[in-house]
């Protein structure tokens, strides 16, 4: 399953703007886009979302979403995010 930068973002809690961010900046990119230019993001990617399988850098403007990732599993209860740099 595909989803569309948008549907994505909201599933993550951010704004579709935060998510073209971090396509700009290398941190998260689309599976794929349309002709049209319209930016997918697979189930996977949504998954290692979840899991916490995305680094982000101590320091850097990711760590905006990375609180707001945390926040989430704390919501349910599942393990936290890793960011490079922590002690």
């Amino acid at each position: 399953k595909f989803y569309k930068a948008g549907e994505f973002a909201e599933l993550i809690g951010i704004t579709s703007v935060t998510l073209r961010n971090w396509d700009t900046r290398g941190w998260l990119k689309p599976h794929h886009r349309s002709p049209t230019g319209y930016r997918y993001y697979s189930e996977e990617q949504l998954q290692k979302y979840y899991n916490g399988e995305l680094i982000f850098e101590k320091g850097s403007d990711a760590n905006v979403g990375a609180n707001r990732f945390n926040e989430i599993l704390e919501k349910y209860k599942t393990r936290p995010i890793l960011v490079y740099g922590d002690p």
